[in-house]
């Protein structure tokens, strides 16, 4: 696997087909940007705006620390080398599958188009994962005070790439008592508050380097719930998690799936999340990797076997089908051929939001039910 994607996926030339490769002389086009973003700056440009390079830079003005560090453009190829390594090791090693069929979806999602572009670019949700990861390790930790870190990881993913922040609802389904996830929340609320000034500022200023293209987007929910359909939609997904809520299941009685738990925790915060806001690229889908133990477990215990089945089944799909018709459509709008861009999204736009909108309802059903359990666990031990 690790030879397939340095080979295919991470040249330059693998996305040519649909002109996705802006960069196509640079490996790892993402990852490129960050660096020539840092360098424009040390050089007294404004990344965000016209510049010499012609790039535009939509993220936080963090990034523009890499120059500080002695990276400049030409290290892109080993610095994407590096993130794209450690994110399939760190990917092979979370998912960890225990039977020949876990091994053929966990495959199946770390080839899919999303992880596949993800790698190609070398773009920064790799190293989001990564430290996502982490805070799922900190949230199971035994030592409150390596607990602690959570808020700290959470901030510093939100400084890094802003979606993050979601993350902190997680806080609250960490080990230790209701007090002392308290003392989180507050503790990173606090964080959040010294920095939203800041954040916002390059919020403001990096929201409008990003591309309005229709088709451009490959996840999130553009139904509005003002709309017959939309309104629909979303009354949905609220009845998933209502009927989650009271049902539950969520097996949260077995200590040795903490970390698992936590990862579907988190995973699926940021998914139903990212959709909820309806503004995420097709390799935002990489957190999928975290949800995936958690699923496998409830799986072989009978807990909740369908819905689970559902998440897993549906989840391929929509990183599989979906993602390959945002690509053609992507590549014809490049192209400039609007008949074919509007013939591709004429003749899938229903089933794709039907499957996106089926695999969120999976999800935030199986997350409302484990929030109960934890809820009704804590409940039970403070008794």
């Amino acid at each position: 696997m690790l030879g397939v994607y340095w080979v295919l996926l991470g040249h330059p030339g693998w996305f040519d087909w649909c002109s996705l490769t802006l960069y196509r002389e640079m490996w790892f086009g993402d990852t490129w940007v960050l660096l020539a973003a840092s360098d424009l700056r040390a050089a007294g440009f404004d990344p965000y705006g016209p510049n010499p390079l012609g790039i535009v830079h939509v993220y936080p003005r963090v990034w523009f620390g890499l120059h500080d560090l002695g990276l400049d453009r030409g290290d892109a190829l080993w610095f994407g080398t590096l993130i794209g390594l450690l994110f399939l090791g760190a990917s092979l090693w979370w998912v960890r599958p225990r039977t020949w069929s876990e091994a053929v979806v966990a495959i199946g999602f770390l080839i899919s188009p999303a992880f596949v572009l993800g790698f190609n670019r070398g773009n920064n949700d790799l190293i989001i994962l990564l430290l996502m990861m982490g805070l799922c390790c900190f949230l199971v930790a035994d030592s409150p005070r390596i607990r602690f870190m959570g808020p700290v990881v959470v901030l510093i993913g939100a400084i890094l790439k802003f979606y993050p922040v979601l993350a902190g609802f997680a806080l609250v389904f960490g080990r230790g008592h209701r007090r002392e996830r308290l003392w989180q929340g507050l503790f990173f609320a606090g964080l959040c508050l010294v920095l939203a000034t800041p954040l916002r500022e390059d919020y403001a200023m990096a929201i409008k380097g990003v591309p309005q293209k229709p088709g451009f987007y490959g996840f999130g929910a553009v139904l509005s719930p003002f709309s017959a359909l939309g309104g629909l939609a979303w009354t949905g997904l609220l009845a998933a998690a209502f009927f989650g809520w009271r049902t539950g299941g969520g097996a949260v009685d077995d200590s040795t799936s903490a970390l698992d738990r936590a990862g579907f925790v988190v995973g699926a915060i940021l998914t139903v999340g990212c959709f909820c806001a309806g503004v995420s690229y097709l390799y935002r889908l990489v957190v999928i990797v975290l949800i995936l133990p958690w699923l496998w477990r409830c799986v072989r215990i009978g807990a909740k076997r369908f819905w689970a089945r559902a998440a897993i089944w549906v989840g391929l799909a929509v990183v599989w089908l979906d993602c390959i018709l945002i690509l053609a459509t992507v590549a014809s709008l490049l192209r400039h051929e609007t008949r074919w861009a509007e013939i591709i999204q004429a003749a899938s736009g229903g089933w794709r939001l039907s499957l996106q909108w089926l695999w969120v309802g999976a999800l935030v059903y199986l997350l409302a039910g484990l929030c109960r359990d934890l809820w009704n666990r804590e409940w039970e031990m403070r008794a």
